[in-house]
């Protein structure tokens, strides 16, 4: 789940939620474990690991990117409904899961296909080309994680990852107006470019992280935030150096780096969806780091 929405028109929030298939809508002031009041769920509502949404309550729709199509529910739709309408087919060039919803100007922006985002008529339906595609260099698009539109103002604004920029564009422009860059970003090319960086990682920091700080009656050896010599660390596998440090994930990920030879090893991994067990996890772990190092 990495969207929510709130419906000030009813009080209710709205989640959508990828591992049932499913989305959830509950009262505005729900708490502790507290039931959604209603579910769209099943096979006539055609939803596919939905994560993300965006809603319309002028003309009462939800709006669903799922992959290589847009699935539109009634606002209030409960159970397993069938889609309002469904805009997909090739024509529609529709990648991704990303979207944003403009109810004043009746239109919906949706993350495209290369690292573009395409333009519809909030009404469209089936393999409809869309109305514009905002594509190319000067766009300046890359890895949208989120969009939002400002109708007053006609303005797109969309997130990028994995460091969060703010990019605002006009929806009939093909470069962006503003650019809000995330403060981090902007120390990392102080420091490249040799200019003062508001956010300097010290010294003394670095030596923390890659310090022993555990309690003196520990045996799990442990910095600032990074695994040094733990039962956790034998996801490393048998050939990295003393010295070395890393962290590992829940659903299997791990970065480990080894400092002499400045390499820095990331393993991206779900677990979760593939039902592995936590010992298998480990063995890929240490199969990887082996291989790597």
């Amino acid at each position: 789940m990495h969207d929510i929405r709130y419906n000030d028109v009813n009080d209710e929030i709205i989640v959508p939620n990828p591992f049932s298939n499913a989305i959830l809508v509950f009262k505005g002031g729900a708490n502790g474990q507290e039931a959604p009041i209603r579910i769209i769920q099943g096979a006539k509502t055609l939803l596919d690991g939905p994560d993300r949404l965006d809603i319309d309550t002028v003309h009462r729709e939800i709006f669903v990117p799922d992959g290589g199509r847009v699935l539109v529910y009634p606002l209030d739709g409960n159970g397993d409904v069938a889609p309002l309408r469904v805009i997909e087919g090739p024509d529609t060039q529709i990648a991704g899961q990303s979207l944003a919803v403009d109810p004043l100007n009746n239109l919906i922006a949706v993350t495209g296909r290369d690292r573009s985002i395409v333009i519809f008529n909030r009404t469209a339906n089936g393999n409809v080309k869309p109305l514009r595609v905002i594509k190319g260099d000067a766009t300046q698009i890359d890895r949208i994680n989120q969009m939002a539109i400002y109708p007053q103002g006609k303005l797109l604004v969309v997130a990028m990852r994995p460091v969060p920029i703010l990019r605002q564009r006009n929806l009939q422009a093909e470069i962006p107006v503003k650019i809000i860059m995330n403060p981090f970003q902007e120390s990392q090319r102080d420091r490249l470019a040799g200019r003062p960086s508001r956010f300097p990682l010290q010294q003394l920091t670095l030596k923390k992280m890659t310090t022993p700080g555990q309690p003196a009656t520990g045996t799990a050896l442990r910095g600032l935030g990074w695994d040094i010599e733990s039962p956790f660390s034998s996801n490393r596998g048998e050939l990295f150096p003393v010295g070395s440090f890393g962290h590992t994930g829940f659903t299997g990920t791990s970065i480990w780096i080894d400092p002499d030879r400045d390499r820095y090893f990331v393993l991206l991994t779900n677990r979760v969806c593939g039902g592995g067990t936590i010992d298998q996890m480990r063995e890929v772990r240490r199969d990887f780091h082996d291989a790597v190092s």
